[in-house]
């Protein structure tokens, strides 16, 4: 992979982590490169191609971003964020109320999280996978 290319989709890595909240340093880039290039080569061996199809680019997004939040998240050192201003946790309309995920803790909504991004994809696959002879 190119620099260039490389540097592109390391910034929509950020923007989507920036999406939850979390704050990336100059420090982050190197992981993040390497996550990137990781995610790329997994992708291009599980469907057998040579390049990466322009449709599966925000697929190695989430999962580089999942790696990345999933390295952090087991080494406890994923920059603390607060999951609960990402949206509503309870919804009220006239008499009803609705609570969404009351009972979860920050930890698992973590989890929630990295494992969507982590298996990005997956139902995929099949649609871009060439056989091998």
């Amino acid at each position: 992979m190119d620099e260039v290319k490389l540097r592109e989709l390391r910034d929509k890595v950020i923007l989507r982590l920036e999406g939850f909240g979390i704050v990336i340093t100059e420090a982050d880039h190197p992981l993040i490169n390497m996550f990137i290039e990781q995610q790329h080569q997994w992708i291009l061996t599980e469907i057998n191609h040579v390049s990466l199809p322009a449709e599966l680019e925000l697929v190695l997004v989430d999962r580089a971003a999942g790696s990345w939040m999933e390295m952090k998240f087991l080494t406890n050192s994923l920059p603390s964020f607060d999951l609960g201003a990402l949206g509503a946790k309870t919804i009220r309309l006239g008499d009803t109320t609705v609570e969404i995920a009351s009972s979860m803790t920050d930890a698992e909504l973590a989890r929630l999280i990295i494992g969507y991004l982590t298996t990005r994809g997956d139902d995929q696959w099949s649609a871009f996978r060439r056989l091998r002879w």
